[in-house]
């Protein structure tokens, strides 16, 4: 399928059904263990990585502005920030901290792609939506990724750029 799926140029759908594969016991507690193993080298590398110990991972929240309606069939992978840290089983939350400007819409060229074509078309047109940080904390501890995008928020809320809430 991911053959023919190239042939067409398809190509990131192509890498997205790579994720489907084995569906019995045996492979299912095998990838059990290697995300136990997974999580185990996350947690290592937050503690002794250069610049660590470190309490909370700011990151984008998502690949694209806002996605437009009916566009999430094709951009399943846009949220793919954060698939880490539900694999992970990481708190996160989200925090807007400015808007899409009018220069920044899309430096996207054309394609056959599907997915690319689909991320061209939300990017097009995009000025003003919101942009949002990902915040991520340590297992169980919630409360600092709360306090860090309360934080946050507090800095970006006076900036002119800042979405804030919309008028109803």
């Amino acid at each position: 399928m991911g053959g023919l799926l190239k042939l067409l140029g398809q190509q990131g759908m192509a890498g997205s059904i790579r994720s489907f594969g084995h569906r019995d016991t045996l492979h299912y507690w095998r990838l059990v263990e290697a995300q136990l193993e997974y999580q185990n080298h996350f947690s290592e590398a937050l503690d002794h990585d250069e610049g660590g110990p470190f309490d909370v991972i700011l990151c984008p929240a998502c690949a694209l502005p806002a996605i437009t309606h009916g566009s999430s069939r094709d951009l399943a992978l846009a949220g793919g920030y954060t698939a880490l840290y539900n694999l992970l089983g990481y708190p996160t939350g989200i925090v807007p901290v400015t808007r899409v400007r009018s220069d920044e819409e899309s430096g996207r060229r054309p394609s056959l792609d599907q997915i690319e074509r689909t991320a061209r078309k939300v990017e097009l047109g995009s000025a003003g939506l919101p942009v949002c940080l990902q915040v991520v904390a340590r297992p169980w501890r919630e409360h600092v990724a709360l306090a860090v995008m309360q934080a946050i928020e507090q800095v970006v809320s006076s900036r002119n750029d800042y979405p804030g809430v919309a008028p109803i």
